[in-house]
């Protein structure tokens, strides 16, 4: 058995094997675009991220890694998110799985993954994952915002506030400029709103579908995120339910500024998929490899799970 990067021509293959061993109509296999956007190879536009294990030259599996700086209090070290991870059922036996983790775990400083089920849990523990399952949910149903002010995206503005002011005791993929551009504001397939709130004392992004607000990101003054959470929810005219998922509770405080509560505290928990709107079996785990769930900030879009079901 042989483990190695898929080439970028290969994501037709890619693309047929989501559909064999993941999920038949699941969006990566409909959208070429948006797996190659996920999946790209920073620096080498011949790879994908995603490695393939092979028999024989016979793909047996694979492993889709979603590639991205990471930063440990300033330090920038290499971050890599599993996303979606499977082997064929006549290869279970080949440790064909095992063999693409451990390939993943020897290319990145620090490894999550965000969505798994039973089996994959089990393994990540014994492997020394930091494990957090579910991971803390903040919704607000039939939500009520203000009018608040916000300016425009400036990448050299939210630069200077991320290196200044928030990476030095940040722990987390590097929400730099470059990464909230590329994530948000360029996205093949998905309009997201990014709100920077006067001289970026804070930045919120979000998404609305069917009705549902959902927050990917909310950094910075707590008191600023919580206006521009504010403003997000009174321009969403019709919203039934917003919701904000963060491994690292500190971060829910803007949200629960803005009158949002922990979902365990509901009598019955709303549904947490988008497209379509479902409720996941478990909720959204978490695992982490080289840093603690305790300090680290991972919000559902680092691990691809803000897109469709």
């Amino acid at each position: 058995m042989k483990v190695d990067w898929a080439r970028a021509d290969e994501a037709p293959l890619v693309r047929e094997l989501v559909v064999r061993w993941w999920k038949p109509g699941h969006v990566l296999a409909r959208d070429e675009a948006l797996l190659r956007w996920q999946y790209r190879f920073p620096g080498d536009e011949g790879r994908l991220s995603v490695l393939l294990a092979r028999v024989d030259g016979r793909p047996v599996g694979f492993l889709g890694i979603v590639q991205a700086p990471f930063c440990r209090r300033g330090e920038v070290v290499r971050g890599g998110w599993l996303a979606m991870w499977t082997v064929a059922e006549e290869a279970r036996e080949t440790q064909a799985g095992l063999g693409l983790l451990m390939e993943a775990l020897r290319g990145f400083d620090v490894v999550g993954c965000l969505g798994f089920n039973e089996q994959a849990e089990a393994i990540y523990r014994r492997l020394g994952f930091d494990v957090q399952a579910p991971l803390p949910r903040y919704v607000a149903l039939e939500p009520l915002g203000a009018p608040a002010s916000a300016v425009e995206w400036n990448d050299a503005v939210w630069e200077r506030r991320w290196r200044e002011e928030i990476a030095p005791s940040f722990v987390g993929t590097a929400r730099d400029a470059a990464f909230v551009r590329r994530r948000y504001l360029e996205h093949p397939s998905y309009r997201y709103l990014v709100r920077l709130a006067e001289d970026a004392r804070a930045l919120v992004v979000h998404r609305v579908q069917d009705g549902v607000v959902r927050f990917v990101e909310a950094l910075g003054d707590a008191d600023a995120a919580a206006a521009l959470v504010r403003l997000a929810l009174h321009e969403a005219e019709g919203a039934w339910l917003a919701d904000f998922t963060c491994a690292n509770e500190e971060h829910a405080e803007p949200f629960l500024r803005a009158g949002f509560v922990p979902e365990t505290s509901l009598p019955e928990p709303p549904p947490d998929r988008f497209e379509p709107l479902g409720r996941s079996p478990r909720g959204l785990g978490g695992a982490f490899h080289g840093v603690s769930a305790a300090e680290i900030y991972a919000t559902r879009a680092d691990g691809d799970q803000d897109r469709p079901s």
